[in-house]
C-alpha cells in the first residue's frame, strides 16, 4: 500500500486492490497499557505478595483490575481495521475476526458526515464519516473522529483516490478546527 494521508487514527492508501483504508490505534493502546502495568506490577512488587489472603481482598481485586487493564491495552494496540475498496465491493477485514465481511459497491460511494455529536459536550468522537448506497443506507461501520480537521483530512483522501458524492449537513461549515470554525 502507499500511504496518501493519514487522518487521526486512519490511513488512507492506494493499491494494487484499490483504495485501502487502515486504522490502528498502537499509541494511545500502548501508553494505556503501560500506566496499567507498572501500576500493576508496583502493586505486586510492594503488595503482600501473589496470593494474598482473606484479608488482602482488595489488594487482590486491585491487582484483577489493572491486570486485566493491561491485557485490554496490549490487545487493543494489536487490533487492526482494513477497508479495501475496489471497483466493485468493500471488503472489511480486523484483526481478531476471521471472517471477512463483503459489501456489493455503488459505481460511486456517497459519503455522509454526521457532526451532530460535536455539538454535544464531551463527544470523544464528534465527527462520523460513513459510506451510504444510494438509498442512504450505510455500507460498512463508521469512521470516528475527534475533530473536524481529521475528518476533513479523511475526506479529501478519499476524494484524491475514489469517485464519491459528498454529503455534509445543511448547517455544517468548513471541515477544519479554529478559532472561526467553533
Amino acid at each position: 500500500m502507499v500511504p496518501i494521508r493519514r487522518a487521526e487514527r486512519y490511513t488512507i492508501g492506494q493499491s494494487t486492490e484499490g483504495a485501502v483504508i487502515t486504522m490502528c490505534q498502537n499509541r494511545e493502546a500502548l501508553t494505556f497499557a503501560s500506566i496499567a502495568g507498572i501500576i500493576f506490577f508496583a502493586s505486586l512488587w510492594f503488595g503482600p505478595g501473589v496470593i494474598p489472603n482473606l484479608d488482602g481482598w482488595f489488594y487482590a481485586l486491585w491487582c484483577a483490575l489493572f491486570g486485566v487493564f493491561t491485557l485490554l491495552g496490549v490487545m487493543g494496540a494489536m487490533y487492526r481495521e482494513r477497508w479495501v475498496i475496489s471497483d466493485r465491493e468493500i471488503i472489511v477485514t480486523d484483526t481478531f475476526s476471521w471472517a471477512r465481511r463483503r459489501v456489493p459497491r455503488e459505481p460511486r460511494l456517497r459519503i455522509h458526515l454526521d457532526a451532530s455529536g460535536a455539538a454535544v459536550g464531551g463527544a470523544v468522537f464528534g465527527y462520523e464519516v460513513e459510506f451510504d448506497d444510494q438509498g442512504g443506507q450505510p455500507l460498512v461501520p463508521r469512521f470516528r473522529f475527534s475533530t473536524a480537521t481529521g475528518a476533513g483530512d479523511f475526506i479529501e483522501a478519499l476524494r484524491l483516490i475514489l469517485p464519491v458524492d459528498l454529503d455534509l449537513p445543511a448547517r455544517h461549515g468548513p471541515l477544519r478546527d479554529g478559532p472561526d470554525n467553533r
